[in-house]
């Protein structure tokens, strides 16, 4: 929901960049508060979709570990919640502190327009930045760490407990991993991209066009992350593609199970 909302509020924004000052004027006016609560929320479920895979997939012996792994059970949906409200609480004040600067350019009989989001307060830039983007990227990136860290842990002790075998079930860590690596390298991505928009002096310079092509494409690309590291999501896009195929699919699945549990 929050990736196919913050789509409709890119594409709005961006073709309104495109076209008269007034319409320009009226997009970023609409997409003021909701466009930077979306970004902050999205990058917080990311932070949160990450430490649930750390947590899950590694047992560390340390003391504080579980103590963290139970409050992260006990209490993920007052998180989400919690983070949606915040994400919110530090978007609204973007309504009198960023503002459109819009220029014309004159060059003999052509006049050139030109758009740059600006901001009056260097303190609330930084401040929002680091609850809405840095923070949620360290905890990505600790996330990211400490699974590497537990599956690395894991293949050296199967290693010394049977070092001609490396066969037990890995395939969640991998999976795990693989999804953060990709989640942490496209919002890295994105938020570069933002940064380029943000400071650029003109939308209609190349770097400013290919910066909206990469954070359009955001939320498209993220959903595509999700739908691969997830049978559910993967499972409810093939019942909606191709209800048949699905049948047959979740049969041949069955019995793979199956026979992987009869082996072990």
């Amino acid at each position: 929901m929050v990736n196919i909302t913050l789509r409709a509020f890119l594409f709005g924004n961006f073709f309104g960049l495109w076209f008269s000052a007034s319409y320009m004027t009226l997009a970023f006016s609409v997409t003021i508060i909701p466009l930077p609560f979306l970004m902050f929320y999205t990058f917080w479920l990311t932070a949160f979709l990450c430490a649930h895979y750390c947590t899950t997939i590694t047992n560390f012996s340390h003391t504080c570990f579980p103590w963290m792994k139970r409050c992260l059970t006990t209490f993920f949906p007052y998180l989400i919640v919690f983070s949606g409200f915040g994400s919110l609480i530090i978007s609204i004040p973007a309504i009198w502190i960023l503002f459109l600067k819009i220029q014309e350019q004159h060059l003999g009989n052509t006049t050139l327009t030109s758009v740059v989001i600006a901001s009056k307060s260097i303190e609330y830039t930084v401040m929002s930045n680091v609850l809405g983007c840095f923070l949620p990227f360290m905890v990505v990136l600790i996330s990211l760490i400490i699974s590497v860290s537990s599956l690395l842990r894991h293949i050296w002790n199967i290693k010394q407990n049977n070092p001609e075998s490396l066969h037990p079930n890995l395939r969640p860590y991998v999976n795990a991993i693989i999804t953060m690596i990709l989640l942490i390298t496209l919002s890295g991505i994105f938020y570069t991209a933002e940064t380029i928009v943000f400071y650029s002096k003109s939308m209609s310079d190349m770097s400013s066009i290919v910066s909206w092509s990469l954070i359009v494409v955001f939320p498209t690309a993220k959903a595509i992350i999700m739908i691969q590291a997830s049978l559910k999501l993967r499972t409810t896009i093939l019942r909606a593609i191709c209800p048949s195929k699905l049948v047959k699919n979740t049969k041949i699945l069955g019995t793979l199970n199956l026979t992987q549990q009869a082996e072990h």
